[in-house]
């Protein structure tokens, strides 16, 4: 596994990892217990991983004029992959880009990575992360279209759009 970079804004920050593989898990593999495994343990003592179970929350929904109700989302939190490698532009059998989202920059002091994948030999592994630069860049970040409005709800079209891949390598993540 490679830390490849950094995307940083004024209030979070994206990892980019490179991650290589010695074999090709098949997607009806068994024998497969663990999946990639990344933490970033803070200085004050808090972590986020990738393993974060998502949190429920209430939103407010629009269903047409004058129909405001509440639904309840499922929210990730941690860590959050933005593309576990099965993208067409990072498909690779045994090398994947993986990004992983924080929506909160990292507190001042040392803050650890922590990386662990058992099944493919990999025990954990820590290495200090830099996060007076991190925080130096977020620092330098500005907004790109500065007074942009956010989107109207009732101006949005009404359908939903998806996306299905079913080639690619498998799935990092494995809960249990």
């Amino acid at each position: 596994m490679l830390l490849i970079g950094w995307s940083v804004w004024p209030r979070s920050v994206t990892m980019h990892l490179a991650v290589f593989r010695r074999t090709r898990w098949q997607s009806g593999d068994t024998a497969r217990q663990s999946g990639l495994r990344v933490d970033l343990r803070f200085s004050d003592g808090r972590r986020i991983t990738t393993l974060d179970i998502p949190e429920t929350r209430h939103v407010p929904v629009t269903r047409g004029p004058g129909l405001e109700t509440m639904a309840m989302t499922s929210q990730a939190v941690g860590l959050i992959p933005l593309d576990a490698g099965g993208h067409t532009s990072h498909r690779s059998l045994f090398r994947s880009s993986v990004d992983l989202y924080a929506a909160e920059l990292p507190p001042s002091g040392e803050t650890q990575l922590v990386v662990a994948w058992p099944d493919e030999g990999m025990g954990e592994t820590r290495t200090p992360i830099d996060t007076a630069a991190i925080r130096a860049a977020a620092e330098q970040a500005f907004e790109v279209w500065p007074g942009l409005e956010a989107p109207d709800p009732a101006r949005q079209p009404s359908g939903t759009f998806t996306v299905l891949e079913m080639s690619g390598p498998p799935p990092f993540w494995h809960r249990r």
